[in-house]
């Protein structure tokens, strides 16, 4: 089972999910996560914190890594990797 309190949630994804306003949400962090942890290995980078964009008009997990480069989108993540 996945196990959102080992996630760095900033205090917006935490909203997210414990109001449960968003199941959408909680699966895009269970689906991004093997992407997720892939980028950390590759850039050698740690997770700091899980925030939320709304560039799409919806709620979206956004990555801040130790790299100081700011947020990243899953799709930037994921074309980081191939």
């Amino acid at each position: 089972m996945f196990n959102f309190n080992e996630l760095p949630l900033g205090k917006e994804a935490l909203s997210e999910l414990n109001e449960g306003k968003n199941k959408w949400f909680a699966q895009q962090l269970r689906n991004n996560q093997p992407f997720v942890d892939d980028f950390a290995e590759m850039h050698d980078v740690g997770l700091l914190e899980i925030t939320v964009g709304r560039e799409k008009g919806v709620p979206e997990p956004m990555y801040i890594f130790t790299d100081d480069l700011g947020a990243y989108s899953i799709e930037g993540i994921k074309k980081s990797l191939c």
